[in-house]
């Protein structure tokens, strides 16, 4: 999953559980409820930030390499 898709996931979930909670689906068997999508949100922003974290390393060894070789990244 890109760091794209992570971060529209979770907006997906949030809206969802957002409309669900002013449609009066609180209590509703299967409903999402704000606790639970509030967490599968984070999870899904945590593996953003990773995705996001490993774009910036690799960008960072490239441009190490680049440096050592003498060139401009």
């Amino acid at each position: 999953m890109t760091a794209q898709e992570a971060v529209q996931a979770a907006l997906d979930v949030l809206g969802r559980a957002s409309a669900d909670w002013r449609n009066g689906g609180q209590c509703e068997s299967g409903a999402l409820h704000w606790p639970v999508a509030v967490s599968h949100a984070r999870k899904l922003l945590r593996t953003a930030l990773l995705e996001l974290a490993g774009a910036a390393d690799t960008l960072t060894e490239r441009q190490h390499w680049l440096t050592v070789k003498g060139e401009r990244a």
